[in-house]
């Protein structure tokens, strides 16, 4: 688990999880969280996660390109119980 060190309105945390699968595949777990502090941290939030709607998967791409193993499947959004209400 990575957790940032800039200075931002809340605590950011990106997580990755590698789990082998029966067939010899492994399944690449990217998780990110923000936890904004204040009213500041939520704008902060509500500003730039479009961005990383984008930026994420990208990531991901890069991740896969950089070790020459192709993604087979996803990348898949998972939102919160908050988020899905």
């Amino acid at each position: 688990m990575l957790a940032g060190e800039m200075k931002l309105p809340g605590e950011a945390l990106l997580e990755f999880r590698i789990k082998p699968l029966p067939d010899g595949t492994s399944e690449l777990e990217q998780r990110s969280r923000f936890l904004p502090r204040g009213l500041i941290g939520i704008l902060y939030w509500v500003v730039l996660e479009p961005i990383h709607r984008l930026l994420y998967p990208n990531l991901l791409k890069a991740i896969s390109r950089t070790i020459g193993k192709p993604i087979l499947q996803g990348p898949e959004r998972i939102t919160t119980k908050r988020e899905g209400r």
